[in-house]
């Protein structure tokens, strides 16, 4: 019997052909002879045939057949098939054997099929497969092929998941998984069993990764990490499970217990014998960004305008409200800014939003840090509270962390008490309220960067050697809704003296800030006066011509107030007591503040000639430097 035709499904034609028993099909009394089966359907460029036998067509028994399909474009039926991600794949091709010879074993006993490309985007931005397998036969485990491109790096996956007889059932039960993984020089390997697929429950994995050399494998990786293997097991069986981590960086390894039900649960211990945290932020590798087509002046005026530092971007707060965690870490010894610390222990609690991480401690002979952090989440906007003090921490590790040049050393007095409340670093800042108080008192200054620094006040500058003494620095800020008040900052060395004052609007993030630089310059000491207003990302500075800008008195915004000559500008007032002693004051209200500019030398008019030396230095007001 032969049937030629169009069929109809869902508004799309299919062309069949079909052909069931041969012109001289004959039954015998004994058994019946088996017809033969085939069908052809094309459509959209598709093709499917079916080719074989069966012996009882009309109960469905009795077959063995062989299904070959060819689907250039599966995206041409994602309308067929709307739940299903056809426009992601390219190219595919299956054959399928099944029989019901043998009721014992599976329908299915040889399946290959292959696919040129699935675009993995929406799942992983700019993650890609290619030339994707997957072959069985009888009750061997199925093979998986594939290579990956992930940011122009391939990555090749093979191993087995499962078998035929899995797959019949409807790869409903327990599967056996086996996959290696390999990049560059990297290799991973997973091995385990997942007891529900369907639900994505009851796996448990032994995870084994070896990294030689992760800058291979991203430009982001520091090209000093080497050597970095993983040994972890995955599962979501309750009770704590075993990880470690080891590089040429360091050591990480503990107990973690993960719990996915009823939500995401995290509990268990980090320890750290070793951890060269220097060697994980080390990247000279990276290039610099392109800085773009350039503007016309117009275009470049408005884009400053409307720039701002502190991102708007939501914070992920959600994380906080849907995750639970009880997590003790222990850290011996940490290598940051070149300096080995010591004894660093926290503990980390998240429980229905509310995240602490309390205590904070790091101690050794030159550090000694308490600090917590709070972030409740449970409230709309979240409010975040951050608490430290420490009577004496090592600079140069200090300034590493906040990623900034190592200019110093010597021993920091710290205080913080901050709290915020905002779902972004900006509505943060623009509600900051609290405290801060820096102070440092003896050390060494590289006074080549702060040369560098000083290039906008020329002729300032810190002559002599390249190291100096840097005999305090000082500077305490008040918050009260994202204004802060900077009453007093100090620094003195023996060839620049710096007083300021001031303030700084987070919300706008703007400035309004001055500072009374002293020095000398030819052997004659001046002193100017120094506005700094703008923003925080386009600061701008002048001379302060304003009354009080140098004395607060009559003299202010007249040039004998601003330029003050003689041997002993640089032995007037020391900002530093004063200052050191403001900014290490737990218990000083905001309230307490000094006058609104620097405070006033001793000193007098004089000993060189002052519009040659303004020449030199800041632009003046309305015009040009």
């Amino acid at each position: 019997m032969r049937l030629e035709g169009n069929a109809v499904y869902r508004g799309r034609s299919v062309a069949v052909k079909a052909q069931i028993g041969g012109r001289d099909q004959r039954r015998t009394t004994s058994e019946a002879a088996p017809f033969p089966v085939g069908i052809n359907l094309d459509a959209e460029g598709a093709v499917v045939k079916l080719d074989g036998q069966i012996s009882k067509p009309l109960e469905g028994r009795g077959y063995s057949v062989a299904i070959d399909g060819r689907v250039p474009n599966p995206s041409a039926f994602a309308a067929w098939f709307p739940d299903l991600p056809l426009k992601a794949f390219k190219g595919v091709t299956a054959r399928f054997e099944l029989s019901d010879r043998d009721a014992k074993k599976s329908a299915i006993s040889q399946m290959d099929i292959k696919i040129d490309a699935i675009d993995l985007d929406q799942q992983a931005r700019g993650v890609s497969l290619e030339n994707v397998s997957v072959s069985g036969r009888g009750d061997a485990k199925l093979r998986v092929a594939s290579r990956a491109l992930t940011a122009g790096i391939e990555t090749s996956l093979n191993g087995t998941i499962g078998d035929l007889p899995w797959l019949a059932r409807g790869a409903a039960g327990p599967v056996d998984v086996d996959l290696e993984w390999a990049s560059a020089s990297a290799r991973g390997k997973i091995v385990g069993r997942v007891e529900a697929p369907a639900s994505r429950t009851g796996f448990d994995f032994d995870l084994n990764v070896d990294v030689p050399d992760p800058s291979l494998l991203s430009d982001a990786a520091p090209r000093s990490l080497k050597a970095v293997s993983l040994r972890a097991r995955l599962t979501d069986s309750t009770g704590p499970v075993p990880f470690r981590v080891t590089s040429s960086a360091g050591d990480l390894e503990g107990n973690l217990a993960v719990a996915w039900r009823p939500r995401l649960s995290v509990v268990g211990e980090i320890r750290s014998e070793r951890l060269d945290i220097d060697a994980l932020r080390s990247n000279p590798g990276i290039p610099a960004r392109d800085s773009g087509p350039i503007h016309d002046a117009g275009t470049a005026r408005d884009e400053a305008k409307a720039a701002r530092l502190l991102p708007a971007d939501p914070l992920p707060f959600e994380v906080l409200r849907s995750t639970d965690a009880q997590i003790k870490m222990a850290l011996k010894r940490v290598k940051l800014g070149g300096a080995d610390l010591a004894g660093i222990e926290a503990v980390l609690s998240l429980k229905d939003g509310l995240l602490r991480l309390d205590p904070f401690k790091m101690s050794g002979p030159d550090q000694n840090i308490l600090g917590s952090l709070t972030v409740d989440a449970r409230r709309s906007p979240a409010v975040v509270g951050l608490r430290l003090q420490s009577p004496g921490t090592a600079l140069r590790p200090l300034l590493s962390t906040f990623a900034l040049p190592p200019f110093a050393t010597g021993t920091a007095e710290i205080s913080i008490d901050l709290t915020a409340a905002g779902d972004s670093w900006r509505a943060l800042a623009g509600t900051l309220d609290g405290w801060t108080g820096f102070a440092v008192k003896g050390g060494q200054l590289d006074a080549r960067l702060i040369n560098q620094w000083l290039e906008q006040l020329r002729p300032l500058r810190i002559e002599g050697a390249d190291s100096t003494e840097l005999r305090c620095f000082a500077v305490r800020g008040d918050m009260k809704s994202g204004r802060v008040t900077i009453q007093p900052l100090a620094f003195n060395t023996a060839a620049l003296i710096l007083e300021g004052s001031g303030e700084i609007d987070l919300a706008r993030e703007s400035l309004a800030l001055k500072l009374r630089p002293r020095t000398r310059i030819g052997g004659t000491g001046i002193s100017v006066p120094v506005r700094i207003d703008g923003t925080l990302l386009a600061p701008k500075t002048a001379l302060d011509l304003s009354p009080g800008g140098v004395t607060g008195g009559a003299n202010g915004g007249t040039l004998a107030g601003l330029v003050l000559g003689g041997k002993d500008v640089m032995s007037a007032s020391d900002p530093c007591p004063a200052a050191l002693v403001r900014a290490r004051d737990v218990n000083a209200p905001a309230e307490q503040r000094g006058p609104a500019g620097p405070s006033a030398g001793s000193g007098t008019a004089g000993g060189t000639n002052a519009l040659d030396v303004l020449r030199l230095l800041l632009p003046m007001p309305g015009g040009k430097k």
